[in-house]
């Protein structure tokens, strides 16, 4: 099972959202009065709505501000596919070389799998 890392946003990116959503909450407030003085119904609603999604917005960031651990409520899950704690190619080689020399492979063995080692990542 490989680690898995928490992605969230960053301390400046929780303030520039805090901004961006107080902004958004004041523009709310400011409507929904021009709503209340036309007695639009369904425009107020619209705009409760807005508002209550704003507040959500401005209290995720604030605790992602405060919390230096991440959220469950964390936006993505990455899986990490960390590199093998096996051999490097340099002890493998070195390995079938001792193979080699003891005579334990013949020597087309010996070609076929260095060339094998060879074609690995590095």
């Amino acid at each position: 099972m490989s680690p898995k890392a928490y992605v969230r946003p960053g301390k400046m990116a929780s303030v520039i959202g805090i901004i961006a959503a107080g902004v958004m909450l004041i523009f709310g407030i400011v409507f929904f009065g021009l709503l209340l003085e036309e007695g639009s119904g369904i425009g107020q609603i619209f705009v409760v709505f807005w508002m209550l999604i704003v507040i959500l917005i401005i209290a995720y960031n604030v605790y992602n501000l405060k919390s230096g651990k991440a959220s469950a409520s964390a936006m993505a899950e990455i899986d990490l596919d960390l590199p093998e704690s096996g051999p490097t190619v340099e002890e493998k080689l070195r390995s079938l070389e001792r193979l080699k020399k003891d005579r334990l492979i013949t020597e087309e063995e010996y070609l076929q799998k260095r060339k094998e080692i060879m074609q690995q990542k590095w």
